[in-house]
């Protein structure tokens, strides 16, 4: 998980016996490199995507030797400069990452959503005709990739299955959503609220079949317990019937079952 707050940015780590831990990664090939952490993703070969929004890259790291080994685009000097170029970046804020390797960035203050392949290529762009406005969560799940923007009031699912990525649901209207999965029968989870007045909590919805949504439920407990404004969902690559999330109280990440 990566967190921010008054301080610099961390990368953290959790396990069922010591908790929530700083993450510390060496950064020997990348001289003067002062890392930021946003949004963070698996690629199936085990590698860690992170979003750096502050140098406005992406930084690939080798979680089994803790150490960073790449950055997209490439920089030969610090600070990292913003662009607006193909592949390149303004304050990138969250990452997603297929079966196949692609990587789908948001890149909030270019206002797109990104495409690069397992390389760091550029494929284009998630929608080119739509204009997202500064999105900021991005999750793959189940052949879904869905972006959350205008400050957390909307979500957009598109179908990335087939040959070219469709949009398949726009979900109603929320506050304070963040990033959404969908389930094995087409069920979307988002954390977020109904309105102003709610809580933040797990909401569930369930498709209409007319390009929306129906609210079909609020969760409070999982597996590990309740949860408290759970944040920053993420699906099990390995076994798809689990998501994850970051929970605030007691601070620490949560299980939860979504194949229902």
């Amino acid at each position: 998980m990566t967190a921010r707050g008054d301080g610099q940015s961390q990368m953290l780590f959790w396990d069922g016996r010591a908790g929530t831990q700083p993450h510390q990664m060496k950064l020997d090939a990348f001289q003067g490199y002062k890392p930021a952490f946003e949004g963070i993703a698996f690629a199936p070969d085990g590698r860690l995507v992170v979003t750096d929004p502050v140098n406005h890259v992406l930084a690939i790291y080798d979680v089994n030797q803790s150490e960073l080994i790449d950055v997209i685009p490439k920089r030969y000097d610090w600070p990292g400069r913003s662009g607006h170029r193909p592949g390149e970046f303004n304050a990138p804020a969250d990452v997603a990452i297929d079966d196949a390797g692609n990587m789908y960035v948001a890149d909030r203050d270019n206002h797109r959503v990104q495409i690069l392949d397992a390389r760091g290529e550029s494929k284009g762009l998630l929608d080119p005709d739509f204009r997202f406005r500064r999105p900021f969560a991005i999750a793959y799940s189940t052949g879904h990739i869905s972006v959350t923007d205008k400050d957390g009031t909307r979500c957009r699912i598109y179908d990335i299955s087939k040959k070219e990525p469709r949009l398949e649901i726009e979900m109603p209207a929320l506050v304070d959503a963040d990033r959404a999965v969908v389930n094995s029968k087409g069920r979307v989870f988002i954390t977020g609220r109904l309105d102003k007045d709610s809580d933040l909590t797990m909401l569930s919805f369930d498709p209409d079949g007319q390009g929306s949504a129906y609210y079909t439920g609020t969760g409070t407990q999982g597996e590990m317990g309740p949860y408290e404004k759970p944040r920053s969902i993420y699906q099990h690559r390995g076994n798809p019937l689990y998501i994850y999330m970051v929970n605030e109280f007691p601070f620490d990440v949560r299980r939860l079952h979504i194949d229902q």
